[in-house]
């Protein structure tokens, strides 16, 4: 924003990341951490779950984990806006890396490998990455809050998962308000900034600087579209949950599933390294037994899903990158 007439510029770009390989080192960290994770995971009863179930309906949950992609692409494009026009290509790539990070590292792991990305890849500065982030983070909360208001309304909650769910909406809520005044900060900010020295000065350009990376707050018609995105995906990931159900021979029952995704979003919120492994099938196994559902096809449904999830996500991180420039080296 500029700092006498309050229009929006973009942060200065550049900085040490542009010329680090970031894409080769977040690889070989993720390769790392697969190698620490394989000690945790119990194959034998993953096996026995797999060798049980029903392959059409784990291939229909595993597309249903590949069709966020697009989706994720789409959305992160749009937060890019206006400062930056970052083509589908190279968008799916930095989606792809992160997405592994994400599920191989931890959550953390997930969003430092986008800022890094987002900055090498995609040309945004660190400030803008940083801000992108931001909203993405909002936009994450925003769809487990609408999963867990639905869990909410169909079954009883349990009082530790209530108390969870609130600490995450007053930190959803608190962040919201944060953005927002950020995204439109007061004119007085702009005179402040326009001093030409002082501490409080460069502070208040730096401000200004976070808010004109925060676009998409400020257009009503993108941010409701990035919303919407939001909630497809989360969607999905229920769809996915339900076809992992019925590949374990468990009568499809759309509440339980809605409750395992409300469940697993506020369970794998804190980062559990080597990716969530133990917490997130435990967690849709525990729904499931209070669901009725008999442990053997509990326990089954919980690997498997989290199977669906995370093995798509490690293949993509690894063949998307291989992938893409190739095809557009043909193109070019």
């Amino acid at each position: 924003m500029n700092e006498t007439s309050g229009t929006p510029v973009p942060p200065a770009k550049g900085g040490r990341l542009r010329r680090i390989p970031v894409q080769s080192v977040v690889l070989v960290l993720l390769s790392a951490a697969l190698v620490v994770a394989l000690p945790f995971v119990p194959w034998a009863e993953f096996w026995s779950a797999l060798v049980g179930s029903d392959p059409v309906w784990l291939a229909i949950a595993i597309l249903a984990t590949l069709a966020l992609y697009p989706l994720w692409t789409w959305q992160w494009q749009l937060l890019a806006l206006p400062y930056e026009r970052v083509g589908f290509d190279r968008m799916l790539v930095i989606v792809a890396i992160s997405a592994a990070a994400k599920a191989a590292l931890s959550g953390i792991g997930g969003t430092v490998s986008a800022v890094a990305l987002l900055t090498n890849r995609a040309g945004l500065s660190a400030l803008a990455a940083a801000s992108f982030m931001a909203l993405d983070q909002l936009l994450v909360g925003i769809s487990k809050l609408a999963i867990l208001a639905v869990a909410f309304a169909i079954a009883p909650i349990p009082p530790e998962a209530l108390a969870a769910g609130g600490a995450l909406a007053t930190l959803i809520v608190l962040l919201l308000i944060g953005l927002a005044m950020l995204a439109h900060p007061p004119a007085i900010v702009g005179r402040i900034a326009a001093a030409e020295r002082g501490l409080l000065s460069r502070l208040t350009r730096f401000l200004l600087q976070v808010s004109a990376s925060l676009d998409a707050m400020r257009d009503a018609r993108l941010a409701a579209l990035a919303v919407i995105l939001a909630l497809a995906k989360k969607a999905l990931e229920v769809a996915g949950a339900l076809a992992v159900q019925i590949a374990c021979g468990i009568e499809p029952n759309l509440a339980a599933a809605i409750l395992a995704i409300a469940a697993v979003s506020v369970t794998t919120t804190l980062p559990v390294v080597p990716g969530n492994i133990g917490t997130y099938p435990l967690t849709v196994y525990l729904v499931y037994e209070a669901a009725g559902i008999p442990t053997p096809q509990g326990l089954a449904a919980g690997l498997l899903q989290h199977g669906c999830v995370i093995i798509p996500a490690l293949l993509a991180g690894y063949l998307v990158p291989m992938i893409l420039p190739r095809r557009e080296a043909k193109t070019s």
